[in-house]
This record gives C-alpha cells, structure tokens and sequence, in this order.
C-alpha cells in the first residue's frame, strides 16, 4: 500500500517517490489496519486485537509506528541536514525488514 508524494523538488531537488506506509497507524491507515485485522482474526478464529499485537510483536520494537515517526524521518530527508544522502531508500519500519 503505496502512497505517492506529490511535491516540487526544491534547491537541492529532493524527490520523494512514494511511502509505503506498513504498520503506521494513521486516521485513514487505521481503519483498513483495523479491517484487515478482523480479515485475519476471523480466519485465525482470533481476535482483532490479539491480531494487533501479534503484528506488534514481529517487530523488533515491540509496536506499531505511528505517524509522526514517518514525518520526522520526511522532514529530515527534506532538511540541509540530509543534503548529501541522495538515491537512498529510508526505513522506518521499527527494524521488521532484516534484509537479504
């Protein structure tokens, strides 16, 4: 579930391709989170809470990230202080992508 970003490069011409959200709770992420949970729970015979934390759980920090984190993690890729990261991909997804 990929959102695209739509802004005008600036100076240093920062583009933002898009952000997968993940488990970001979030007013409109939260709601499908909140439907794909019951999806899930009714399959597993679960409920959607227990579905929450076990997603929670898969995550080195223990939680689901929230929307402020995301924007923090924007702002910087938008400040001076990142002007010589370039053609990088950025995650903040509480350590759950381990790589290859």
């Amino acid at each position: 579930m990929a959102e695209p970003v739509r802004a005008r490069p600036g100076l240093a011409a920062i583009a933002c391709l898009g952000i997968a959200w993940g488990f970001v709770m979030h007013s409109m992420g939260w709601a499908q989170l909140a439907h794909f949970a019951q999806v899930r729970a009714l399959a597993a015979g679960k409920s959607s809470q227990e579905i929450c934390d076990a997603w929670a759980s898969e995550t080195p920090v223990r939680r689901l990230g929230n929307p402020k984190e995301i924007a923090d993690v924007i702002l910087w890729l938008a400040s001076e202080r990142a002007s010589y990261v370039t053609g990088q991909t950025i995650l903040a997804d509480g350590g759950i992508y381990r790589g290859l």
